[in-house]
């Protein structure tokens, strides 16, 4: 079978089965049955697959890693290989990426690479850190570095976008719980109004994020919970947010001055606060000399950065390495990631493997 047939074949019947964080299980099974064939060693951890490829330099290991969830979203695509499962579907390349790692993995298998090659194939990128699963579980023990690939329609297909330093922003989501006391509105001055303090919120950050902040990161507020009716004093008030940014020192800043404003919105109300975070991730900082060796060997366009998050940063906060863009943009394909309708030409699969075939074999370091 050509190359090119292999990761048809392969992301096209992993397009098949997405499925949701912590539950590749047949996703697993599929994995582990391609490795089988081409006679590579592996272990699983939960869902995930580690498999190691000896190289003809044992001193140097180098990473590859794929995500493998899919999306809690119903395909609109009329293709034959359209997802079986209802309510679930690969909107964010993640079959694409596991083709290209086996793809990788089938070369390898009759092409010994030049230093030690790992591949990890992550559950759970989408939600729940399966990175930093996997970290804690050993994924990255006696690795140098470590390389990933993202499909993007934003660039043209066939590209690949990269830069040093941070190109996916950390975020921080979090919600604010204000409770107050509740009672009717003709007798407002016995009661705490904790929408009050929720708007007195909604007003003074807004204002802190526009006077320093906004220029380098984001802060939005999606959704307002609180009240019960319109003659009652609201007792409960719920704001979720999330606050992306480049810089984690900057993040830092930011909430103790979120902080301290609900601290005085306290003294002026009355109404109590809970600050409570529900994910973080740190921004994807790559490498400087791994992205200068990169642009040295290969056309690299200029990736912009993204205020999306990417669990890869994990990996980046351990050990040297890169996280670059796939291009899958065309006239055919113009849907965006999370879309119903993504899709995208396979042949750019070919361009992703070539790159990581190429960092296999050490090319990055040959004169």
């Amino acid at each position: 079978m050509e190359m090119l047939d292999y990761l048809i074949f392969a992301r096209r019947s992993l397009h098949k089965i997405p499925e949701l964080y912590h539950k590749e299980f047949l996703t697993q099974k599929f994995i582990t049955k391609q490795l089988d064939s081409f006679k590579i060693k592996y272990k699983t951890i939960k869902t995930a697959v580690i498999a190691d490829i000896e190289g003809v330099d044992k001193r140097t290991r180098l990473a590859f890693r794929a995500d493998m969830d899919g999306l809690p979203i119903a395909e609109q695509n009329q293709i034959d290989y359209k997802s079986a499962h209802n309510g679930v579907m690969h909107a964010c390349g993640h079959d694409g990426h596991m083709s290209i790692l086996l793809g990788l993995a089938k070369y390898l298998a009759s092409n010994k690479p030049a230093v030690n090659v790992r591949l990890i194939f992550q559950p759970a990128e989408e939600c729940e850190g399966g990175a930093e699963m996997l970290i804690e579980k050993g994924a990255l023990k006696d690795t140098d570095a470590i390389f990933g690939l993202h499909l993007s329609p934003e660039y043209p297909i066939g590209t690949i976008a990269t830069d040093a330093g941070a190109i996916f922003a950390g975020a921080c989501d979090f919600y604010i719980i204000f409770e107050g006391k509740s009672g009717h509105c003709a007798d407002y001055q016995k009661h705490i109004d904790a929408l009050r303090a929720g708007n007195e919120f909604y007003n003074r950050i807004h204002n802190l994020y526009k006077s320093k902040y906004q220029n380098n990161s984001l802060f939005h507020i999606g959704k307002i919970i609180g009240g019960r009716a319109s003659n009652i004093v609201a007792d409960y008030a719920r704001y979720d947010c999330t606050y992306r940014f480049f810089d984690e020192a900057q993040q830092e800043d930011f909430m103790m001055r979120l902080e301290d404003i609900l601290i005085n919105i306290q003294k002026l109300t009355g109404a109590t606060h809970r600050v409570i975070v529900e994910n973080y991730y740190p921004p994807l900082v790559n490498s400087m000399h791994i992205v200068q060796m990169l642009k040295r060997k290969f056309e690299i366009v200029q990736a912009q950065p993204k205020y999306t998050a990417e669990d890869f940063a994990y990996y980046l906060k351990k050990i040297s390495g890169a996280f670059a863009w796939l291009g899958v943009g065309d006239d055919q394909h113009t849907a965006p990631l999370h879309s119903p309708q993504f899709d995208f030409d396979e042949r750019a699969l070919l361009t992703g493997l070539e790159f990581f075939i190429k960092i296999a074999q050490n090319y990055l370091l040959e004169d």
